[in-house]
């Protein structure tokens, strides 16, 4: 009985900090249509054995960041070479990603730190979104194109995520989901 309630409590712990909308997509050869927390709960003996922090897909701090080159600039542009900045992984209809915003901005404003929002939602929706969004958003925004080669270089299918990218091109940290937003 120990085991299963210990099981329980890590696996909540698994869905805090996965916890975002699924965007649907590959996740290490998986049920494209699975979300992270919902493998993580059908997968406890391996939800046991992984660090929480290594659990989830994607390059982990200290691996070299995938390179930016295939996005499509939507408005501004990618950020200056040799800088730190963050990658905000998000959708247009993800309502964790909005409501991660406000804290994303104020922290990486703080620290001074360019974000660069990046969706896989194509440019008619994201003009649609940004017609009606009237709080603060980051300046770059690009969008991933079809087959998604920067998704798949951060196997980032479920949003939002938080990637910090050190001025030496290392990634920093990796932030899954909202459930934590003082993790920002």
């Amino acid at each position: 009985m120990r085991g299963r309630a210990s099981r329980r409590a890590l696996l909540a712990g698994a869905v805090l900090i996965g916890s975002g909308c699924a965007s649907g997509g590959p996740r290490g050869g998986g049920d494209p249509s699975t979300s992270v927390a919902s493998q993580d709960a059908a997968e406890p003996e391996a939800a046991e054995r992984e660090p929480a922090s290594h659990r989830f897909p994607g390059p982990q701090a200290g691996a070299v960041a995938p390179s930016l080159e295939r996005l499509v600039w939507y408005r501004g542009g990618p950020p200056p070479a040799g800088e730190p900045y963050v990658l905000f992984f998000w959708g247009t209809w993800c309502k964790p990603c909005k409501k991660a915003l406000p804290t994303l901005m104020t922290r990486c404003g703080e620290r001074e730190l360019p974000i660069v929002a990046v969706s896989r939602d194509p440019v008619g929706l994201l003009d649609a979104f940004f017609m009606a969004w009237t709080e603060p958003f980051p300046l770059r925004v690009a969008i991933d194109p079809k087959p998604y080669p920067v998704h798949w270089a951060y196997e980032a299918w479920s949003v939002p995520r938080f990637v910090y990218v050190g001025a030496n091109g290392h990634i920093d940290r990796v932030v899954y989901g909202a459930g934590d937003l003082d993790a920002l």
